[in-house]
């Protein structure tokens, strides 16, 4: 795309970062009226609002990009196909949490008269716990943590709801069992965890988490789920792991850290960070959400743990807001990677990450395909790396500067 300038230089750059600019400048006025009028001055200059859906779409915040809007009554301002497309996609959110939310309660209760208790991760409870709106945050699956003693017991629930699994156990998981299908239409995907990380990468507590656990009121139905804290710090981890959508990841970062924001137990996090392996990546995500979002985090404790300078420049280069964004096309899945490698907590952990990186699911490949395999990641790892370090001007992304 070619360069253009924006009005007042608030837009300038790509149509790609004008849409990201426009968005995050947004996101951050839902709590913060303050901002409105940078917004509307935004507003003033040419946005290709196909496009701007488009991504917001992409990034997975279409239906807080109709909330924003909406509550900052931009009418006259915003087109009127824009706000119909944004309202259908939220409708269409709303429908399909309000499926997920019925087949996962269907599926607890059963748990219940077996004798199980699960914890309901990510997916659209946070929809309705975080956000308090199930058209807010879409979700593709349900995913529930039991407890490894239950996991028989689980799957033979499962089987007997409909469930099946279409890999047979045949792929090794460091964590989970390979997905479970619920024939459709609509299709529903289901994973079962008995943990929520490899433990040899990234060790997490999974007793304190079942001991911290709590009960929610998810669409009229107590749920349980992991506490604020827990929550946070498990979020935080799987923030680089997975390179789609990851602005939303990041909003659910930051809606967490609003609304707990005067309930947080800080100490509790500091102290449980050590043995738990999470410490960059809880440091990269929390500074992403407070620049990027506005999410409140105090600054003691982002001090508190953040990784060595060095470390830290690394990490900034390799995975910058724009590349973290999708703004760079230069290696840019390939450098969040890296990132994610890198966030490790010591130099064998690091270095399992790293292999497991390049090689990935690597199953049945033996001699030359598997050397292969291993050569193409090396070469791309090294790429990305000497890519980010040859960097120069980087630009940062803070709406609000």
């Amino acid at each position: 795309m070619s360069q253009e300038k924006g009005v007042k230089g608030e837009l300038s750059g790509t149509e790609r970062e004008r849409a990201l600019r426009f968005i995050l400048l947004a996101l951050w006025s839902r709590k913060r009226s303050k901002l409105r009028e940078r917004l509307c001055l935004s507003l003033e200059g040419p946005l290709d609002w196909p496009y701007l859906l488009k991504e917001a779409q992409s990034q997975g915040i279409a239906p807080l990009l109709d909330e924003a809007l909406g509550s900052l009554c931009l009418e006259g301002l915003v087109t009127l196909p824009l706000k119909l497309e944004l309202r259908n996609v939220r409708a269409m959110v709303l429908h399909r949490n309000l499926f997920l939310l019925a087949e996962l309660k269907r599926v607890l209760g059963h748990f219940r008269t077996v004798g199980v208790e699960a914890i309901a991760l990510k997916g659209p409870v946070l929809a309705e716990t975080l956000y308090g709106d199930l058209g807010l945050r879409p979700a593709r699956d349900v995913d529930l943590l039991v407890k490894p003693a239950d996991m028989p017991v689980c799957r033979r629930a499962l089987a007997s709801l409909g469930f099946e699994s279409l890999n047979r156990r045949e792929e090794r998981h460091a964590f989970h069992d390979p997905p479970y299908f619920l024939k459709g239409p609509p299709r529903l995907c289901l994973e079962l965890h008995w943990g929520v990380s490899d433990e040899r990468l990234v060790p997490l507590d999974i007793k304190a988490m079942w001991e911290r656990a709590g009960y929610a009121l998810v669409d009229g139905a107590r749920v349980l789920t992991l506490s604020p804290e827990d929550n946070l710090i498990f979020l935080a981890y799987h923030l680089t792991k997975h390179w789609d959508m990851p602005l939303r990841r990041l909003c659910d970062i930051g809606q967490l850290l609003e609304k707990y924001e005067t309930s947080l137990n800080w100490s509790y996090i500091i102290q449980a960070l050590p043995g738990t392996g999470t410490k960059s990546f809880l440091y990269s995500s929390v500074a992403r959400a407070h620049r990027l979002l506005g999410a409140p985090v105090p600054p003691a404790f982002r001090e508190s743990i953040a990784p060595g300078a060095l470390w830290r420049f690394l990490l900034d280069r390799v995975a910058s807001d724009r590349v973290f964004l999708g703004l760079s096309n230069r290696l840019g899945p390939e450098r969040v990677g890296l990132a994610h490698c890198l966030m490790h907590t010591g130099m064998r952990r690091v270095g399992q990450a790293y292999l497991y990186h390049i090689l990935g699911e690597s199953k049945g490949l033996k001699g030359l395909a598997l050397l292969r395999k291993g050569a193409v990641g090396v070469v791309g790892s090294w790429l990305a790396l000497l890519t980010a370090l040859g960097e120069k001007g980087l630009r940062g992304l803070k709406p609000a500067d």
